[in-house]
């Protein structure tokens, strides 16, 4: 009710007093040098996108959550991929276990229950990395790898227990490696 409530007066608002986008307000020629590729991969850019499905980088789209829509209207030019990497993808991809990219899935932190479902398919090196994954780590430590474990940020309390087999480049990117809750353990 709120976003109906709010999208509303957002319309409202703009039609009242032509407070247009930047993209209104772009020339036909400034509009003819937007770069398409990441326009594809705006979750905004959704409306200009549908109505330029000949500019679309399907690579790009795919990516893009907002996309689903455009994508299930377009399999064939779908790059699974890049879809497998996709959050809202995930009944998509359920459909088509055949064309999901087991790499790029094992990052997708919305895959969790399809990558439970095929361990033997999972990439332990992507999986590091998620942190929705930290429970099948935790049972698999033995498939870790610690390089991108190092800037998982939900896992610092493994990297605690294992300092050892921290790389400490890739903590360094870690966004709790500063965190006070972790800092007072």
């Amino acid at each position: 009710m709120y976003k109906k409530l709010k999208l509303f007066f957002i319309h409202f608002l703009t039609k009242k007093y032509k407070m247009d986008s930047l993209y209104d307000r772009l020339t036909r020629e400034q509009k003819s040098l937007l770069d398409w590729q990441k326009l594809s991969l705006n979750p905004s850019a959704i409306h200009i996108l549908e109505a330029n499905l000949d500019k679309v980088n399907w690579q790009w789209l795919s990516f893009n959550p907002s996309a689903i829509h455009i994508l299930e209207a377009n399999l064939d030019k779908v790059n699974w991929n890049a879809l497998s990497r996709n959050p809202e993808a995930i009944h998509l991809l359920e459909a088509n276990l055949d064309k999901v990219s087991w790499y790029m899935l094992s990052k997708n932190p919305s895959a969790i229950h399809l990558l439970e479902q095929n361990l033997d398919k999972v990439d332990w090196i992507a999986l590091s990395e998620n942190p929705a994954a930290i429970h099948l780590l935790e049972a698999n430590l033995d498939k870790v790898n610690w390089r991108w474990l190092s800037m998982n940020p939900a896992a610092i309390h493994l990297l605690e227990d294992n300092l050892d087999k921290v790389d400490r480049y890739y903590l360094s990117r870690n966004p709790n490696l500063f965190k006070q809750e972790y800092l007072l353990k």
